[in-house]
């Protein structure tokens, strides 16, 4: 009886300590604060760099990062920059540690679009030097889009 007893009280400790999973709305936004909160903790500003078409020669170097910018259906995906104290700019690696999966129904109607690539050359601001790539961990939510067009 006693075993009985314990073993429910176990489960229902267990099911009342499962969190509801949340919205996509609300998982999108708690992606951006824990990336944001990941990002402050590492004491750093963000930056926005100037960018330019780079030609197929060129490669990183201390005035300027180059990389390839995706374009797709949602827009451009510039990568992000940051600077610390010492005037060193970093690009913004992320990785994100899954906590959860949430799907979306989406309609990706109409003709449709390939992605794009683009070598794109960022432009350090000057008295700044490019320091190559800081990683940024954060938990977050895999949102999976399902579509919904018939």
């Amino acid at each position: 009886m006693t075993r009985v007893l314990c073993i429910l009280l176990l489960l229902t400790g267990v099911a009342g300590a499962q969190k509801k999973t949340p919205s996509p709305k609300q998982a999108k936004a708690a992606n951006k604060t824990a990336f944001e909160k990941a990002l402050a903790k590492l004491k750093v500003k963000q930056i926005k760099l100037a960018a330019v078409p780079a030609d197929p020669e060129e490669s990183i170097a201390d005035e300027h990062f180059v990389g390839n910018v995706v374009m797709d259906r949602s827009g451009h995906h510039d990568p992000t920059f940051v600077v610390d104290d010492q005037k060193g700019v970093f690009r913004v690696v992320k990785k994100m540690t899954t906590i959860g999966r949430v799907k979306e129904n989406v309609c990706n109607a109409g003709p449709s679009t390939a992605l794009r690539v683009k070598r794109t050359r960022f432009d350090v601001p000057k008295g700044h030097i490019f320091k190559g790539d800081v990683e940024v961990s954060f938990d977050g939510w895999v949102i999976d889009e399902q579509n919904t067009c018939r």
